[in-house]
């Protein structure tokens, strides 16, 4: 039904199980219109011993879909036949198949025989359609691409043109323009330069402060400073007096590989 009426699948399905549990309202959506006139009508014309307003809601629910599948019965079939013979429809029967077998592998009682088969089938009927497709496309890209490519070649002149007389006018635009932007330009870099001078002295004095800030602290740092200095120096020479012997013999070795070069 939802195939044939162009409808989710959802949708289909919730119409169908409201009906079966006594809704109908939704039928509509599948070209079915139920009510209370048109079933006990298609019960009539049964000749069943129905009437509405006795009838309870399980007899409602039964001749309903009874006539539900008497009215639909022209569409068996059809989505079997969308589903193996279009591409959207083997498409749709392929994730439909996935789904299921991905369900079934969570379920210690599912035939996954049969699940297994339904998806190799839904894949088969995909390749199917899709082959034909295919072949179609690479027969016909030799004749599309020559007349792409003659398209172009009958047009690359003019575009060729289009571009010169664009970047013409372009230049020249920008060249009847200069006599209106070189001003423009010259009072914006006046601007900025008087803006300069006139915080000269607030950028001297901010430069002078810095330096005075550096040189007071490098001369309260001094007494620290010195004695880290010397520690440093003394450090480093224990530390080249101490691998003497290491540094002496990698400087034999380095001279007698030297020798040897030479």
């Amino acid at each position: 039904m939802a195939s044939v009426m162009g409808i989710d699948m959802q949708t289909a399905m919730e119409s169908i199980a409201g009906a079966a549990k006594g809704n109908f309202t939704m039928m509509d959506n599948l070209g079915v219109a139920m009510n209370a006139t048109t079933i006990e009508a298609y019960a009539l014309a049964k000749g069943l011993d129905f009437a509405w307003n006795s009838a309870t809601n399980a007899e409602k629910a039964e001749i309903a879909m009874q006539m539900f599948f008497e009215k639909t019965e022209q569409y068996a079939g059809n989505f079997a036949r969308e589903s193996t013979q279009t591409i959207s429809g083997s498409i749709g029967l392929l994730q439909a198949s996935l789904s299921s077998f991905i369900a079934g592998l969570g379920n210690a009682n599912a035939d996954m025989t049969n699940l297994t088969q339904n998806l190799v089938d839904a894949f088969q009927a995909v390749v199917k359609n899709i082959v034909p497709v295919l072949e179609n496309i690479v027969a016909a890209l030799p004749e599309a691409t020559g007349a792409i490519i003659s398209a172009v070649k009958d047009l690359l002149p003019v575009l060729l043109q289009t571009v010169t007389e664009l970047f013409s006018q372009v230049l020249q635009t920008l060249l009847g323009l200069l006599p209106e932007l070189i001003p423009a330009a010259v009072d914006a870099v006046m601007t900025i330069v008087g803006a300069l001078i006139d915080n000269l002295p607030l950028l001297i004095d901010a430069a002078v402060q810095l330096i005075t800030a550096l040189v007071m602290g490098l001369g309260e740092a001094l007494p620290e400073l010195i004695p880290a200095a010397v520690q440093a120096v003394i450090t480093i020479v224990q530390g080249l007096l101490d691998n003497m012997d290491k540094i002496l013999e990698a400087a034999f070795t380095l001279i007698q590989g030297l020798r040897r070069d030479f």
